[in-house]
């Protein structure tokens, strides 16, 4: 999995995060450090940010729990963007994007 380092909402430091695939019509995209998670709209950069959370983030914490807004600047949605698997891209042991 391909990843960036960003600070978001109201972090204290730069975290490594994890560029979930999303497909290229899709509007918003997922990244996952160790104890946070966040959605961003890919068009405006608006998002959700959810954590900490010590025993780890998971896509149910951007429904329920420690939520904030988030604004993320036009770099950072274009790092997102390339750090989007393509296809033939590895994942994982074994896991190829089709």
């Amino acid at each position: 999995m391909k990843t960036i380092n960003a600070k978001l909402g109201k972090m204290r430091k730069v975290m490594n995060w994890v560029v979930y695939p999303f497909n290229q019509e899709s509007e918003k995209a997922r990244i996952q450090t160790d104890t946070y998670i966040a959605e961003v709209n890919l068009k405006t950069g608006e998002g959700i940010l959810a954590g900490p959370h010590a025993g780890g983030a998971y896509f149910h914490h951007l429904v329920m729990g420690k939520i904030q807004a988030i604004k993320i600047s036009d770099g950072l949605l274009d790092e997102i963007k390339a750090a989007n698997p393509q296809s033939g891209t590895l994942i994982g042991p074994g896991v190829r994007i089709s």
